[in-house]
């Protein structure tokens, strides 16, 4: 259906229908724990874990409203019967399709450590461990445009050479064509990771008797270093 925003009249677009009522996600946990006594007094032990998120979102097809994106149509532009220059025209893209977005995310983390008690002092407990974690992501979306591809697409017919196809926002729906979806839409890649490695040492234990009870002591010491580094899609950056 087509609307028109100066007389109001005409049945304006229903993007509503064409999301998700229920957002689609995958996800798979794998856990394991182990320890191991390596003597009386020292244990070894780990933890790792991954998880695997699979997800996405959907859209109404791409609007294009190009008073918004400050794109004119030009007298000159093939598909322009009126003449004259237009600075505000809207258009659903439907022929596209909706829009996608879709996260594939990996999540990984593992623990070794060691813990014991001092030897001849049984109350004095020890426990030295590394951890690492990783968390990597590729977020994919579909159902976008070039807007320096759409702005010549729009341009005089003389402008648009080359592997230009001029683009038709004036026809009905399926009126754009394949080619000039191609030459205007493109599908957008990032992707980006973080990294955490964390040293951690801890030993605490009873001192002396007080009167209330033992007097007891802790100390520790740990380290983290964090690290990431975020790649955007070339053509939204």
């Amino acid at each position: 259906p087509s609307g028109n925003s100066d007389s109001g009249t005409g049945d304006l677009y229903n993007y509503q229908p064409e999301n998700y009522l229920l957002t689609p996600q995958r996800r798979m946990t794998l856990f394991s724990t182990g320890s191991y006594d390596l003597s009386s007094s020292v244990r070894s032990y780990f933890e790792a874990s991954y998880t695997n998120r699979r997800s996405r979102q959907k859209l109404a097809p791409t609007p294009l409203f190009i008073v918004s994106e400050g794109i004119s149509v030009s007298k000159d532009n093939q598909y322009n019967p009126f003449g004259r220059d237009f600075i505000d025209v809207r258009r659903r893209f439907k022929e596209e399709g909706n829009r996608l977005y879709i996260q594939d995310i990996d999540t990984a983390r593992l623990v070794l450590g060691l813990e014991g008690t001092l030897p001849f002092l049984d109350s004095w407990l020890w426990d030295g461990s590394f951890v690492y974690g990783r968390t990597s992501a590729i977020s994919v979306n579909q159902g976008r445009f070039i807007k320096s591809r759409v702005e010549r697409a729009l341009g005089a017919e003389s402008g648009c050479t080359g592997d230009c196809v001029a683009l038709n926002l004036f026809g009905g729906e399926g009126t754009i064509t394949p080619e000039m979806l191609k030459y205007i839409g493109y599908t957008g890649i990032a992707r980006g990771h973080s990294d955490q490695r964390i040293w951690q040492l801890n030993l605490n234990g009873d001192l002396f008797e007080l009167p209330a009870g033992m007097a007891a002591a802790a100390v520790g010491y740990a380290f983290r270093e964090e690290s990431g580094a975020y790649i955007p899609d070339p053509i939204t950056a």
